[in-house]
């Protein structure tokens, strides 16, 4: 018996190789454990299930470098945003042009 759940303890090992946890991937991108867990939930990061008793959550190192990646609003590029959570515009003149357009349909 102790033998066999040694082996499975192995395997889920094995499984996790290059894989993360959320409090490393939260430290190494600088964001909250809840930052993370949420950009797990909207496809941001890549992450899968540990195979454990509990639920544990283990991510995809690769998908670092585009979880703070956002589409402008306004010209459709894809830039690098501080807080992606919030950022709609690459740039001001852009916010400018996209509140402006905003306010026009409000009258």
């Amino acid at each position: 018996m102790a033998l066999a759940s040694f082996n499975a303890m192995k395997k889920s090992r094995d499984n996790r190789a290059g894989w993360v946890s959320v409090h490393k991937a939260a430290k190494e991108l600088g964001v909250s454990v809840p930052t993370v867990r949420s950009w797990i939930s909207k496809g941001r990061l890549e992450g899968k299930v540990a195979p454990v008793v509990r639920k544990h959550m283990l991510i995809n190192p690769a998908s670092f470098e585009n979880a703070f990646k956002v589409e402008c609003r306004w010209c459709k590029k894809v830039f690098t945003a501080k807080h992606p959570e919030i950022a709609e515009y690459c740039c001001r003149s852009h916010q400018i042009l996209g509140t402006q357009k905003k306010r026009r349909r409000q009258k």
